[in-house]
């Protein structure tokens, strides 16, 4: 079953213990928290509330970004460091240090066996394909979060010359990104933990 909620709407929990009685349960066996984390205001509240309706010995999974975790190299011009430093500069793309946060919410939110089961997905071993693929996952949204913001507010010269500097240099960072010999670590966190 699908249903739609808003995770930050004050009766989140009182949408879930509905949905718990509609479906029969004491709470869920799983819930997963993909990418969501980083676009909340008070993760730590969510993560609470959400450890809240699991099941017991339920498993709650985590997957959430830390640019702090990204690696470059060979970036002799720092192209790849300045993207990512525009990334942290764009109003749509969220906390982007939210992984490393991830491990507290679950501790606070009294939930146990908390396991980290990645810190990181680099493109080593990847086809060329592959490669790109997770290039445009990470850099076509900082390309695009620019161009939104250079398109509201168009006298803005900084947005507008951080858009027009990540257009330029777009497809030689692509290029770059593709051939065996470079290496990028993308800060992606895995977490799961235990409800007793």
């Amino acid at each position: 079953r699908m249903y739609l909620c808003d995770c930050e709407a004050a009766d989140f929990s009182g949408r879930l213990s509905a949905i718990e009685q509609e479906l029969g349960i004491d709470g869920f066996d799983v819930i997963n928290v993909s990418m969501v984390l980083l676009h909340t205001k008070e993760p730590s509240i969510l993560i609470d509330v959400l450890s809240d309706h699991l099941a017991e010995e339920g498993k709650i999974i985590v997957l959430d970004i830390d640019d702090g975790f990204n690696i470059a190299h060979p970036d002799p011009d720092g192209l790849f460091a300045k993207a990512v430093q525009m990334c942290f500069a764009t109003e749509y793309s969220g906390f982007r240090h939210c992984g490393r946060a991830v491990n507290k919410f679950l501790v606070d939110a009294d939930l146990h066996n908390i396991t980290l089961h990645r810190n990181g997905l680099s493109c080593i071993g990847m086809s060329r394909k592959d490669r790109e693929a997770l290039f445009d996952i990470y850099f076509w949204f900082v390309l695009d979060d620019l161009k939104k913001m250079h398109e509201e507010s168009p006298l803005d010269k900084m947005a507008q010359a951080d858009y027009e500097w990540m257009r330029d240099h777009y497809a030689s960072m692509k290029n770059a990104f593709k051939k065996k010999e470079f290496f990028f670590n993308l800060g992606f966190v895995l977490y799961s933990a235990e409800k007793e």
